[in-house]
């Protein structure tokens, strides 16, 4: 066999096996929320209400959507909800990215840990109650 041809066979098979690679490459399942749902809150940011339409967050009516999901390191609530600091005020609203909170569970209930852009001020969101938040 010429080593041109060696050369392209080498390649195919390269390229194939990459492919697969990629093609095997699965999104965690969304997890029964039902462990996570009540109204969360955290000193001096706005409260998030976790209910099975999705996500509320303080001030606003839209319910976000979300997925309760077990990566391979923790529990993290993923939904399109961005969290920003501004003059010392933190915000969050919804967004166009998604974005991954990690989740702890703890023996006084979930634990909901979000950071604030620009400068990652991180904030721990604990459960008040297993009811969404009376806003």
């Amino acid at each position: 066999m010429s080593k041109a041809i060696h050369l392209v066979c080498v390649l195919t098979m390269t390229v194939t096996g990459a492919l697969a690679g990629c093609a095997q490459f699965d999104e965690p399942d969304a997890q029964d929320p039902l462990p996570i749902l009540g109204c969360y809150e955290a000193s001096g940011a706005p409260s998030l209400s976790v209910g099975p339409k999705g996500v509320q967050i303080e001030g606003s009516s839209v319910k976000i959507p979300f997925r309760y999901e077990f990566r391979s390191s923790s529990a993290v609530l993923n939904a399109q909800i961005e969290a920003t600091q501004l003059n010392g005020h933190f915000h969050l609203s919804p967004a166009r990215n998604r974005y991954f909170y990690p989740i702890s569970h703890t023996e006084e209930g979930p634990v909901i840990t979000i950071a604030f852009a620009p400068d990652n001020t991180v904030l721990n969101y604990y459960r008040r109650s297993v009811s969404e938040c009376e806003f």
